[in-house]
């Protein structure tokens, strides 16, 4: 047995290389009973396959993840080479003779642990069980998975159990496997997790066999379809989250049935029951949907297809209101990022549609630039000359307003309701990318206005000055390019001049005259200056779109208490009110009430 005090934070490292358990004693290592290998005549074996890139990649990581001096990674390096070659005979007696004879301590049962892992991805079972019976004469201490490894391989195959050694591994890895309680085996799911998605199905399986009274955790069927959606293996993942769906369906039953009131009698006073005790839930994070992490798992999972299948998203979206699962924000951004990667902008502005009239779920900073990006590339889809200030039910300044808003009230308010950050410097850019799209120049200037104000860009900028100057001068080509686009067939010599207050140049070409002339007032500019620069052109933008008649479309600039009416119009729109902060407090309020009932609900 070890012992061993983790820091959550490398908690994945120390699986790795140790396999120890974050708190207190870990269960999962035993000591292997002696015995001495000769490949029985019943185990017909199959040749070893190789390394796929999958597994090649794995194997990357753990041996460099490892605490194994530099020249043994050398040596598990060439093993690798090796055993990829299918060269596995050559690969185990370098290993044999090179590192099982100099290694001492933890690192020796680590540096066999690795080869196994090697072994075992090649499907080469007489290697593994070779090893094996070496740690077992060093008595060196054997993690569950690693037996688990072996037996899984050989269950594969179809191996003769009557073989001693098989019988020994599968025996001790039952025994094992029945003795840990559910914290230590989650610890060993996580680890599997990054190994192979057959180990965790087969770990998953094997426990539950074992202990047929466990009910596995959301979490742990979010494991397991994450799992395959590394793998890209969409099919298993969609059985997985059915799997979940039907052991949902008879958890609920059961509480329902047990949740029957009934009366004990405690002398004179009659004390009603209504089911177990409540407690907190078991995996994951408690501020999660504990419930709807395995759709969260399976959704994020359809960015890997190959091409956009929407029936599939359309089916979850569909069973998970079926089921009367409340979304999560995870879950909410999860369905955007798959629309914007499908290029499916018009779904992905419904399905924000419809999310907001629920109002059961608050964005964070993701959320928020995933929205404004949706917002601009599907407006720029839509062929407009006007003010776009509704979209498909959706209006832009709305979405800004309550962007502000609610962030006002998190920095204000102690809750638990919206603990994650909800403005960053992506959500305001395309902010202001989308109102610019729209040709709302005055919430454009309110936009570039808040990203002036908040202090996000300048971290941004202190930790890296050269990727900050290369993003500002994107987006100044971006912001003057649609300014010279919108006014291009007005007068374009004529605009550049005036804009800029410059006498007309005598050439200019025609094709990015306007751009050119404002970009070369731009170079070497402050980043400060740059901000000043662009909101000056943003003022000029919106005169001149105001003083543009449809018959004459002159360039004539008139009217500046008329624009500066419209800008205080977009400031008084989208920045929070107290009006608006109140009622998003009543919003968070009643929100909190309804999620504590949901919560207690949920708790297992």
């Amino acid at each position: 047995m070890f012992h061993v005090e983790s820091n959550l934070r490398i908690v994945r490292q120390v699986l790795n290389i140790t396999r120890l358990q974050i708190r207190g004693k870990h269960s999962g290592y035993i000591q292997l009973p002696k015995f001495k290998y000769y490949q029985h005549a019943a185990m017909s074996l199959k040749r070893p396959r190789g390394l796929d890139a999958w597994a090649w990649e794995r194997s990357n990581m753990f041996i460099r993840q490892s605490a194994l001096p530099s020249q043994f990674k050398d040596v598990l390096y060439t093993v690798q080479k090796l055993v990829g070659q299918k060269l596995n005979s050559s690969a185990l007696n370098l290993f044999l003779q090179t590192l099982s004879q100099t290694l001492h301590g933890s690192q020796r049962p680590a540096a066999y642990e690795l080869a196994i892992s090697l072994f075992t991805h090649s499907d080469d079972l007489h290697s593994a069980i070779t090893l094996l019976e070496a740690m077992s004469k060093y008595r060196m201490p054997v993690h569950v998975t690693t037996l688990m490894r072996v037996f899984r391989l050989a269950y594969d195959q179809s191996a003769s159990y009557h073989s001693i050694p098989l019988e020994q591994i599968r025996n001790s890895f039952l025994g094992a496997l029945s003795k840990l309680d559910e914290g230590e085996f989650r610890d060993i799911l996580t680890y599997l997790f990054g190994h192979d998605s057959r180990e965790l199905v087969f770990a998953l399986e094997t426990y539950k066999a074992l202990k047929p009274e466990w009910i596995p955790p959301p979490p742990v069927y979010s494991m397991v379809i994450q799992a395959f959606n590394e793998r890209k293996d969409a099919d298993n993942a969609r059985i997985w989250l059915d799997k979940y769906r039907e052991s949902r369906r008879k958890v609920t039953l059961s509480q329902s049935s047990a949740a029957t009131p009934t009366k004990t009698e405690i002398g004179d006073s009659v004390t009603p029951m209504t089911g177990p005790l409540e407690r907190p839930p078991r995996w994951g994070d408690p501020q999660d949907n504990y419930e709807c992490s395995p759709y969260t798992s399976y959704v994020i999972g359809l960015r890997n297809l190959s091409e956009a299948q929407v029936d599939k998203l359309e089916s979850v979206l569909g069973q998970i209101e079926e089921d009367n699962v409340e979304i999560d924000i995870k879950f909410y951004n999860g369905v955007l990022r798959v629309y914007s990667r499908w290029k499916l902008f018009p779904q992905a502005v419904a399905y924000i549609v419809m999310v907001r009239s629920k109002s059961y779920v608050f964005p964070d900073a993701d959320t928020y630039g995933t929205i404004f990006l949706v917002l601009r590339r599907s407006i720029s889809e839509t062929k407009h000359g006007y003010i776009v200030t509704n979209h498909r039910g959706l209006r832009l300044r709305t979405v800004f307003s309550e962007m502000i808003t609610l962030d006002a009230v998190r920095t204000s308010t102690v809750t638990t309701k919206i603990p994650h950050r909800i403005i960053g410097t992506t959500a305001l850019f395309y902010a202001l990318q989308a109102f610019m799209e729209a040709r709302d120049y005055s919430a454009a200037l309110v936009a570039l206005r808040f990203l002036k104000k908040y202090d996000y860009f300048v971290s941004y900028r202190s930790r890296s000055q050269e990727s900050w100057s290369e993003l500002m001068l994107q987006v100044e080509q971006r912001v003057i390019a649609k300014l010279s686009h919108r006014l291009y067939r007005i007068d374009q010599k004529a605009w550049a001049s005036r804009f800029l207050g410059y006498r007309r140049p005598s050439k200019i070409d025609k094709s990015d005259g306007a751009v050119t002339l404002i970009l070369k007032t731009i170079q070497g500019l402050e980043t400060q200056d740059v901000f000043a620069r662009i909101e000056e052109f943003l003022t000029r933008a919106l005169l001149a779109e105001m003083s543009i008649s449809a018959p004459q479309r002159s360039i004539a600039v008139r009217g500046n208490e008329k624009a500066e009416a419209e800008i205080a119009k977009a400031m008084a729109e989208m920045a929070p009110s107290e009006e608006g902060v109140d009622k998003m407090r009543e919003r968070i309020r009643k929100l909190t009430e309804r999620g504590s009932t949901v919560t207690s609900d949920n708790k297992d």
